[in-house]
């Protein structure tokens, strides 16, 4: 059998778990935009052939997470206008999904929005900026579900590849972060009292502040 031509079914199984922590390490900043990936220095890290590292490659440039210059693979940097359009998807999509999430959502599904929100290291204080990011998603997580459409959930999955990783999180100050989580309680309290139009109205807010300020900030 030709590794390089043919992948058994454990060569696909390596290459999706390759592919979901290079994947992983993009979207949360571990990996820095125009970083190099070195077939070598990955498959060594996670403890698998370079073969599954090259399928993962091909993935990750499909979304257009990595490109490939000068012979070899960089962590892609978005530019401040792509940024500006993943945030202002971000707003539609999100928008929505808290909406649907109101108004769908059961009880058990708001009581874990409530419990996120609640979580000791959920934007408070100087908390490591990646345990916010982690805190962060989880958070926008959870209400996306509670929305009840698996179509969006896909489609606000595409919108992640760039919103808030360490990268993002560094640029906020004690006040960004005490301003976030303000945005955070207004979103669980228009979930809870099942106000659709308020919880949208609350998360677009959010999501328009971070934008403000991170184009504020990178420029």
């Amino acid at each position: 059998m030709n590794e390089a031509t043919e992948q058994t079914p454990s060569n696909s199984n390596r290459a999706d778990q390759a592919y979901l922590q290079l994947r992983s390490d993009i979207v949360h900043g571990v990996l820095r935009p125009n970083e190099r990936l070195i077939e070598e220095e990955i498959a060594e890290r996670l403890q698998i052939s370079r073969t599954p590292i090259r399928e993962s490659f091909k993935r990750l440039a499909a979304e257009g997470l990595i490109v490939n210059r000068r012979r070899g693979w960089l962590v892609y940097e978005h530019t401040l206008d792509e940024i500006r359009q993943i945030y202002e998807t971000r707003m539609a999509l999100e928008g929505y999904a808290a909406s649907l999430a109101a108004e769908r959502a059961s009880e058990a599904e708001l009581l874990v929005i409530k419990t996120v929100f609640l979580s000791p290291h959920h934007f408070l204080g100087e908390a490591a900026r990646e345990t916010l990011v982690i805190e962060n998603e989880k958070f926008h997580d959870v209400i996306n579900h509670a929305a009840g459409n698996q179509k969006l959930i896909e489609l606000l999955r595409q919108t992640h590849l760039f919103y808030f990783n360490t990268r993002i999180a560094a640029l906020y100050a004690p006040t960004d972060i005490a301003e976030a989580r303000e945005h955070h309680a207004a979103i669980v309290k228009a979930l809870l009292n099942r106000d659709s139009a308020a919880a949208e109205r609350a998360i677009r807010h959010d999501i328009a502040t971070a934008l403000k300020l991170i184009l504020g900030r990178m420029r």
